[in-house]
């Protein structure tokens, strides 16, 4: 590897870093304002004015599907692209230093069965092409959780609104 080589491998180490800590942050800021929006709901029916129990109960039905799609469905493969960012982060700094060899990574990921052995070592730009898709899949996780958090929490005003004949 060159020079460039390294600095390009550097500057994507820091990229995933970045990708992988902002990521984080708004996903927990995401499951709070989901979380405080299902809880402000289901205080509003328990003070507010139901005329029928059956009826305050189903409505918070929508905004807790949301959310369990939200936590049990996006929720467990945000982690898993997250800890693979952190991974990848840190192979690239690695690489990037001088510590370890595209050949050194491929042999040890297969040594540990995280990848199938191969005769031939990958090129750098196959694994920067790699990074970017993971990092857009990582987007998209985002922006389903972003839209379910948006969703939950307007369900669950609209709730809040129905049955306490306020906005909070």
């Amino acid at each position: 590897m060159d020079e460039r080589d390294k600095s390009d491998a550097l500057v994507l180490g820091a990229w995933l870093r970045s990708v992988h800590c902002q990521g984080a942050i708004l996903a927990c800021i995401l499951l709070a304002a989901s979380i405080s929006a299902l809880a402000l709901g289901t205080s509003a029916l328990h003070q507010g004015r139901a005329a029928n129990p059956l009826l305050a109960t189903s409505a918070l039905l929508w905004p807790m599907v949301m959310f369990a799609l939200q936590f049990f469905v996006l929720m467990p493969p945000e982690r898993v692209l997250c800890l693979r960012l952190q991974f990848d982060a840190r192979l690239f700094d690695a690489l990037g230093q001088g510590q370890i060899s595209l050949t050194d990574i491929d042999q040890g990921l297969a040594r540990i069965g995280l990848r199938p052995a191969q005769t031939t070592t990958r090129s750098l730009s196959s694994r920067i092409a790699g990074s970017q898709k993971l990092i857009r899949l990582y987007a998209w996780v985002l922006s389903g959780q972003l839209v379910l958090a948006v969703g939950t929490c307007l369900l669950s005003g609209y709730v809040v609104f129905c049955f306490s004949g306020t906005l909070p």
